[in-house]
């Protein structure tokens, strides 16, 4: 039997509650095994709605790695990016998407994981074009 390809999502975001809640209802009916959200706020909002939800992770800045403050916002991502990876993923591929950002499948014929375990295993990274969504209350 062969192993499913199993991805997740990683994201810092700046958003409404109401977007974040999109992003991941988008991506739990995507097939994502879980969601890594880093709340650039010092809200407890996303905090709140997600506890106990074992598909979201969220990451409070209090508990965002040790950074320079005067880093770059794409410096800032890429750091909360690779501290999910080394101490919290445990799948095959994981998905760096902005807060307003959806991966789709327009083929309808394959799965993202059957997209990701078409990639050779010499392929370390694979670029998708994401959709920008308009969203309204």
């Amino acid at each position: 039997m062969t192993k499913k390809t199993t991805w997740s999502v990683c994201s810092t975001v700046n958003e409404p509650l109401y977007i974040i809640e999109r992003f991941v209802e988008h991506y739990r009916k995507m097939g994502a095994q879980q969601v890594a959200l880093f709340l650039d706020t010092d809200t407890t909002e996303v905090v709140d709605r997600f506890q106990g939800d074992t598909f979201v992770k969220c990451f409070p800045r209090s508990e965002w790695p040790v950074r320079d403050k005067s880093a770059s916002h794409e410096n800032t991502q890429s750091n909360n990016y690779r501290h999910y990876i080394a101490r919290f993923c445990s799948t095959d591929w994981v998905g760096h998407v902005d807060g307003d950002e959806h991966l789709t499948n327009t083929s309808h014929k394959k799965t993202i994981a059957d997209i990701f375990a078409g990639v050779g295993t010499q392929i370390t990274a694979v670029r998708f074009l994401p959709a920008e969504v308009v969203f309204t209350e």
